[in-house]
């Protein structure tokens, strides 16, 4: 017997049986067919009902591995440098309504997921139906040349679930379904959302491991720097040891790596010379204020008390010799010229030099 067969466990006949009632019951089946998957599933039993619907069952001993599984992946985190995300569900139930709730929400940010049907609890069982996807690969069931360019489509849609405020924290090639071309997500676990930041590089950390092994360390790099930045990728590479570790991911963590390493250097080499530039433009912007002339600013011990009397008599309009209104008794100066007429607008008069107000009352030197 498999690992995995043996953690799972085996659901009696009758259960099931009891079950696939249920379920045809609620949807009006008179005789549904009824298809046992050999999947891999080490938290459920997969079931198809009547070729449409996708059903999970879990047993008490599901939620007992998932408790341990959990138990493990925190430990992991810990030792990556974060705290414990994942979570454990305390019933079957609360298994299959959290799985459920993830797939609505994956769909709810435009991802592609099967339909969520519902959750319900048969004589202690979990029991999940979702929409059965009929003709489906797993990632690591294409060709070479499909899966490399599904890379940059998967990292793209993982950012998108990311930038939405959600993790799917079980990322593996299993659980990304390819149909008619199209990328679907399966399979979402449980995350603390006080720690959906390090679940988020755990998330990428796995995608990287799912896809190195497909299409190699430096393309997978790539396509995923298309999405992320290098401070993320940064963020995922201290969790590929802790992947390493998990039994469903081989990969090369060295190789993720060092690829990883070099697109940061080169990152941190292309900022460093967009500063230079900037600051090479700055500076030429701007000359050094030590080459500019000197423009002789006056102080105001270098102004007159008549200069500063003239200027104040033009800001006036009149004469300041009086103090007030201007003498209209005194005998203009010799060389001006009639006295302007206000065509009765602000500022403008009618007379010959065109409308500069004061010009008409300047004195010859």
């Amino acid at each position: 017997m498999e690992l995995r067969e043996l953690v799972r466990g085996e659901v009696p006949a009758e259960l099931l049986e009891r079950v696939v009632s249920a379920l045809a019951e609620r949807y009006g089946l008179a005789s549904p067919t009824v298809r046992r998957l050999d999947a891999d599933n080490w938290l459920s039993t997969p079931l198809v009902l009547d070729e449409t619907y996708f059903v999970k069952v879990i047993t008490r001993q599901n939620s007992v591995v998932h408790a341990l599984f959990t138990t493990g992946r925190n430990i992991g985190a810990v030792t990556s440098g974060a705290e414990g995300f994942f979570s454990h569900f305390g019933t079957p139930y609360e298994m299959a309504a959290h799985e459920l709730e993830a797939t609505r929400r994956t769909r709810e940010v435009g991802l592609n997921a099967p339909e969520p049907v519902e959750a319900l609890e048969v004589d202690g069982l979990g029991v999940l139906v979702l929409e059965y996807l009929p003709e489906f690969d797993t990632l690591d069931e294409l060709d070479s040349e499909t899966e490399r360019r599904l890379a940059t489509p998967l990292f793209a849609a993982l950012a998108r679930l990311h930038a939405n405020g959600l993790a799917h924290g079980d990322l593996r090639a299993e659980n990304v379904l390819v149909r008619d071309g199209e990328l679907y997500f399966i399979d979402a676990t449980n995350v603390d959302e006080a720690g959906r930041d390090a679940a988020r590089a755990y998330d990428l950390a796995c995608a990287l491991a799912a896809l190195e092994p497909l299409i190699g360390a430096g393309p997978t790099v790539a396509a995923a720097s298309r999405s992320y930045h290098a401070d993320a990728l940064r963020d995922a590479e201290a969790f590929l040891d802790f992947v390493a570790l998990r039994p469903d991911h081989a990969f090369d963590a060295a190789a993720l790596k060092g690829e990883i390493g070099d697109r940061a250097a080169a990152a941190a080499a292309a900022a460093d010379a967009g500063e230079r530039r900037e600051r090479d433009a700055f500076a030429g912007i701007v000359p050094d204020a030590s080459g500019l002339p000197d423009v002789g600013v006056p102080t105001v011990e270098s102004v007159s008390l008549p200069e500063v009397s003239r200027v104040r008599e033009l800001l006036s309009g009149g004469d300041e010799r009086g103090g007030g209104e201007p003498d209209r008794g005194t005998e203009p100066d010799r060389g001006a010229g009639p006295e302007p007429e206000s065509d009765g607008r602000t500022g403008a008069t009618s007379g010959g030099t065109g409308g500069r107000r004061g010009e008409g009352d300047r004195t010859e030197p």
